[in-house]
């Protein structure tokens, strides 16, 4: 399976569970964005370190910046940007048990891997 398969995979999850499940929807957008990333991150030539398949999630703002400079300071912020919500949102939703992950969160997060997805052209 390649990483754009399971990102879909992982997005279909996070559509399915919005509603019922709203923490579960946060974490699978999250990893359905950085599924999409590493294959493009891949693709500009990273090679993920030793032991590993994907770029470190703390690492990806400075890999966005690294590998992506190419298209463009807009495309570079938007991007980060995303990812940034993203990966915050995932945090809460998995390890923060006093904050509320409701329908709006999880909507902004499905609305955001959606994004990285069509950055990418691939099929959400």
């Amino acid at each position: 399976m390649e990483w754009d398969e399971v990102g879909q995979d992982s997005l279909r999850a996070a559509r399915l569970t919005q509603v019922p499940h709203a923490r579960s929807s946060v974490s699978r957008a999250y990893y359905a964005a950085h599924s999409v990333l590493a294959r493009a991150l891949a693709g500009e030539g990273y090679v993920p370190g030793a032991n590993r398949q994907t770029p470190p999630h703390e690492a990806q703002p400075n890999l966005i910046g690294q590998y992506f400079a190419s298209r463009g300071d807009r495309f570079v912020r938007e991007l980060r940007a995303r990812m940034r919500r993203l990966q915050a949102a995932r945090r809460d939703a998995d390890y923060n048990r006093r904050v509320t992950i409701g329908a709006s969160v999880s909507l902004q997060a499905l609305r955001d891997a959606h994004a990285v997805f069509l950055m990418f052209e691939v099929t959400p």
